[in-house]
């Protein structure tokens, strides 16, 4: 089963496009219950230099799936970057977008 993630749908992240400052913005990310996932951070990387992490907490468990999630704003403008650092039974890993899927790292 594959982590489930897709910044282009509602379901995942809104809203899409463009913030402005102090806009609140909300991430979910569906990972499968077997890989037991203790911790969820989500780190953005701002051209400017800026680095934020911000947690993620359990929100739901949907069977097969569990759906963690956030909730914030940016208090100035920029353009971010950003993957998450999921920790799981075995150990943690970051995932990235690839194409419109997501990619565990190596």
């Amino acid at each position: 089963m594959r982590i489930l993630f897709n910044s282009k749908d509602p379901q995942y992240k809104t809203p899409f496009g463009t913030l402005v400052p102090g806009q609140t913005f909300q991430l979910h990310i569906h990972i499968p219950t077997n890989l037991q996932t203790s911790c969820v951070t989500c780190y953005l990387d701002s051209v400017d230099g800026v680095n934020l992490s911000v947690p993620l907490s359990m929100e739901k468990d949907m069977g097969a799936y569990q759906q963690w999630g956030c909730e914030f704003s940016f208090e100035t403008t920029g353009l971010y970057y950003y993957h998450f650092v999921i920790h799981a039974l075995t150990g943690p890993f970051r995932l990235f977008k690839y194409g419109d899927d997501t990619n565990m790292e190596a």
